[in-house]
């Protein structure tokens, strides 16, 4: 299971299931991010010059992370603990616009715990491991 962002992974032609967590545009480097695992929770900070990717998410899947915790099949339930409502679409007004924040939580699922987990680290522009016995079994 991995967290990143899936145009630097795909080539790798890797022998074993990955699943993406979050993918994530903008800055190569910068400060203020933080990756974190604690007892099957993981926690994510985004720098400022970045942001996350749900492009192809629903929008009221999105919401429903806003205000609590959405369930992601084969990967655990989420929350955009900073997650708003930013406006509405000009075009069609019950279409909202939304920002899911800098940060998310995931709740891995129990069933699923992955065996490595992969982030990106922005203060050296590299992706790098986490140990795997830092991961609850």
């Amino acid at each position: 299971m991995f967290f990143g962002s899936p145009e630097f992974l795909l080539a790798w032609q890797l022998p074993f299931d990955v699943r993406f967590i979050s993918r994530f545009n903008g800055c190569r480097y910068a400060r203020g991010a933080a990756v974190a695992m604690k007892d099957g929770e993981l926690t994510v900070r985004l720098p400022d010059c970045a942001a996350m990717d749900f492009d192809d998410v629903r929008i009221e899947t999105l919401l429903n992370g806003f205000s609590g915790y959405v369930y992601r099949e084969g990967v655990g339930s989420y929350h955009f603990t900073a997650g708003k409502v930013v406006g509405h679409a000009v075009r069609d007004p019950a279409h909202p616009i939304l920002d899911v924040g800098k940060s998310l939580t995931v709740k891995l699922d129990e069933q699923r715990v992955p065996t490595a987990l992969m982030y990106y680290a922005w203060d050296d522009g590299k992706y790098h491991l986490m140990a795997t016995d830092k991961l609850p079994r």
